[in-house]
């Protein structure tokens, strides 16, 4: 998540959800604190072939799951689900509508890695993140990552700095977050990493 915090939700306590095994459990984990946070419960059970994605907005969607059967017996064929549900962390109720906010800046990064954004409000800015889309494969994203940037602020902008280091960032797009002290996340700006 934009705050750093990790978002678990859904899966299953035996092989593809069998004998109605799914788990109804979300749940935020704050790696500073080392505690897990509750989260509003799935209304959908979600195991083999499903995902949670971030979104730029900072909600977070689960869609897919692809049970062995629908039913505690184990005798009626599974069917994959097609509905989706959508999250909306705490961070994004904490101060109202009032999130930082990224206005106009670049879609590359400059020669220095770095790209300046303009903001009316660069002094609530106390964090910059690069959030790589998801990419998953039976529930699990290899490309996941999350990378903290270098900031830096002045009267109407906040330069972020990538670092160079291209196995911690590969080339491609990525979510760029700013969040503020209270890990309020922005929307995300797309920028692109070459």
């Amino acid at each position: 998540m934009p705050d750093d915090s990790v978002f678990t939700t859904n899966g299953s306590s035996d092989y593809r959800g069998r004998s109605a095994s799914n788990i109804f459990k979300a749940q935020f984990y704050d790696p500073k604190g080392n505690a897990f946070h509750p989260a509003a419960a799935p209304m959908i059970g979600r195991n083999y072939h499903s995902e949670a994605l971030l979104l730029p907005d900072g909600r977070v969607v689960t869609f897919g799951s692809d049970p062995l059967f629908d039913d505690q017996a184990n005798t009626k064929l599974g069917h994959f689900e097609q509905r989706m549900e959508i999250f909306t962390p705490p961070a994004l109720h904490k101060n109202g509508t009032n999130r930082p906010v990224l206005q106009d800046g670049p879609e590359t990064l400059d020669r220095h890695h770095r790209a300046t954004f303009r903001t009316d409000h660069p002094e609530r800015v106390v964090k910059a993140r690069l959030m790589r889309p998801s990419s998953v494969t039976h529930t699990t994203d290899v490309e996941q990552r999350s990378i903290e940037l270098g900031l830096v602020k002045d009267g109407r902008s906040v330069t972020v700095d990538v670092p160079k280091d291209r196995a911690l960032v590969p080339p491609g797009w990525y979510m760029l977050f700013v969040t503020d002290a209270q890990g309020t996340p922005s929307e995300a700006k797309w920028i692109q990493v070459q």
